[in-house]
């Protein structure tokens, strides 16, 4: 199992790692950045990571920090489909100075990291780490401008980079996962199902 267990250390120092999740997005016809997850350090401008949208292009987006400081921004080029369930995956392999990004199962993005650092930074401010799901924390006075509007499922983290293949496994298995209720038998006949099985 290469899930991450939760905690306020999430992504400190990490080399690789791999971000998943179903969402669907509904346009605000705005200009921030809608933040699936964000880890936020203290008071100093840091993502570790950040993975969004940036709304002024309707593209996909990111962010990390590394251990030597350096903020790396980018604009996917992907565009956001809207009101509609989407399958983000984001890789990064700081040794390698690559990441990824796919929608719905495909590489859509390959991208050359510009970075000196050898891992993620760890607290560069000094202060505790603060993660946060469908938001960005401390942007200035508009904290809510870039709160996520829409749905973010079966969010998931993994401590590697994972493969082409594994990640169109874990997109059918999660896809699976959250949409398992049969429209024919409906919710109060599957829940019945479920507490029989468990």
């Amino acid at each position: 199992m290469d899930l991450v267990p939760t905690s306020a250390k999430l992504f400190d120092n990490v080399k690789t790692f791999t971000i998943t999740a179903w969402v669907t997005p509904i346009h605000k016809s705005s200009t921030h950045w809608p933040a699936i997850i964000h880890k936020y350090e203290g008071s100093k401008w840091n993502d570790m990571p950040w993975v969004g949208y940036n709304e002024a292009k309707d593209e996909w987006a990111w962010e990390i920090t590394t251990n030597k400081f350096e903020n790396v921004y980018h604009d996917t080029g992907v565009k956001v489909s809207f009101d509609v369930f989407s399958y983000v995956a984001f890789t990064v392999d700081i040794p390698n100075k690559v990441s990824k990004f796919y929608l719905n199962g495909e590489m859509k993005e390959k991208f050359d990291l510009p970075v000196a650092g050898a891992r993620m930074s760890a607290n560069p401010n000094g202060e505790s780490s603060k993660i946060v799901i469908g938001a960005i924390r401390g942007w200035g006075n508009i904290p809510e401008a870039n709160n996520w509007r829409g749905i973010i499922d079966e969010l998931r983290i993994w401590n590697r980079v994972l493969t082409d293949k594994e990640i169109t496994k874990n997109m059918r298995v999660a896809k699976d996962e959250f949409l398992s209720i049969e429209p024919i038998i409906g919710l109060a006949t599957q829940w019945g199902k479920i507490k029989h099985e468990f």
